[in-house]
C-alpha cells in the first residue's frame, strides 16, 4: 500500500490538494449552504429625505427575526464616486446584539454596487447623498453559495508549493521555474475567465 503510494505520489498530491481546497471552498459557504434563501429585495424601501439642506437615499428596514445578510448589492446610477454608510445592528456569536457601521462607494462607471457583510442581522439603514441626476433603483440582500475561482487557484497553487517544498527536491532547487509556471496557468485560467464572461454577457 505505501510502495503504491509512493510511486504514483504526484497523483495521491493532486487528489489531497483537490480535496483540501473544495473544503475550504465549503466552509467559505458555510453559511449560504446552511442559511441560503431567495435573494431579499427591499427596493420598495427607498425613501428620499433632505437632511441639513442635503438630500439623501435612505433604505431601513428590520426584520422578523435575525437573518444572515452575505452582501448587499446597491443598482443604480452616480454621477462620480462617492462614500455611503450602512448601518446594521448584527448578532454577535454570544446572541447579544452590537451596532456596526460598515462605509463602501458607489461611481459612475457601474450599476451595481456590492458590499460584504457576513454577519447575522436584526436591521439595517443604509444612506447615500443624492447629487443631482443620481438614481438609487435596487436594494437585495443575498446569501448566495459563490465560488470563488481566486480563492480557489491561491489555495491550490499554495498546497501545491508545500507539496513541491517538501517532496519533490529538484523543485526546490530551482523555485523560480515553478513560480514561473504557476504565474502563467494563472494568467491563461483569468484570460479564459474573462473571455468567457465577455461572450456570455455580450
Amino acid at each position: 500500500m505505501i510502495e503504491a503510494i509512493k510511486k504514483h505520489k504526484r497523483i495521491v498530491a493532486a487528489v489531497v490538494i483537490l480535496i483540501l481546497t473544495a473544503i475550504i471552498e465549503i466552509e467559505c459557504n458555510y453559511q449560504a449552504i446552511r442559511h441560503g434563501y431567495t435573494d431579499l429585495d427591499l427596493s420598495e424601501y427607498i425613501t428620499e429625505k433632505n437632511s441639513l439642506g442635503t438630500e439623501k437615499f435612505v433604505v431601513s428596514y428590520a426584520f422578523p427575526q435575525k437573518n444572515y445578510i452575505k452582501q448587499i448589492k446597491l443598482t443604480g446610477s452616480f454621477p462620480k464616486e462617492q462614500w455611503f454608510k450602512i448601518k446594521v445592528t448584527e448578532v454577535n456569536p454570544f446572541g447579544k446584539e452590537e451596532e456596526k457601521t460598515y462605509s463602501d462607494t458607489v461611481n459612475g462607471w457601474f450599476n451595481d454596487y456590492y458590499t460584504d457583510i457576513s454577519a447575522n442581522v436584526t436591521s439595517l439603514e443604509i444612506e447615500i447623498d443624492k447629487p443631482k441626476d443620481a438614481q438609487l433603483t435596487g436594494v437585495v440582500c443575498s446569501n448566495n453559495v459563490e465560488i470563488n475561482k481566486y480563492r480557489i487557484l491561491f489555495f491550490v497553487m499554495a498546497f501545491s508549493m508545500l507539496y513541491l517544498a517538501v517532496f519533490e527536491k529538484k523543485a526546490s532547487k530551482k523555485p523560480e521555474r515553478f513560480f514561473r509556471s504557476i504565474c502563467v496557468d494563472f494568467w491563461n485560467v483569468d484570460y479564459f475567465f474573462c473571455t468567457a464572461c465577455k461572450k456570455f454577457l455580450g
